[in-house]
């Protein structure tokens, strides 16, 4: 049921000439990031947090929490919420964080645990 509401809603957008992704189905996208968008229309971007030496998110693969800068800016930006513009922070927090993610917790629940 849901599938066909999303086909007849992209039909009908489509066909009025707003052949673009509605509110529904942004969800659905892995990868999507919600954004502030300003009067003017540009879309306003935090900035990337660094320690004025290199990256932070560098600084946590290199620290050995994370694959690769990709994934440690998803986590971090995704799920901290205690701050990580400084690097320790950044770090302190991922080790927690990764710590519970191997004893078996959902995502959720181990940053729900490192924000603590």
């Amino acid at each position: 049921m849901k599938a066909v509401t999303k086909a007849k809603r992209r039909l009908t957008l489509s066909l009025c000439g707003l052949g673009w992704l509605d509110e529904t189905e942004v969800e659905t996208i892995p990868t999507a990031e919600p954004v502030v968008v300003t009067e003017a229309g540009t879309i306003e971007t935090e900035p990337e947090p660094t320690n004025g030496n290199g990256d932070v998110y560098q600084a946590v693969v290199d620290a050995g929490l994370s694959e690769n800068a990709h994934a440690a800016k998803n986590a971090l930006t995704k799920y901290c919420r205690t701050g990580y513009s400084d690097v320790n922070k950044a770090i302190d927090w991922m080790r927690v964080y990764r710590g519970k993610r191997d004893e078996g917790l959902s995502s959720k629940d181990a940053a729900t645990f490192a924000n603590k």
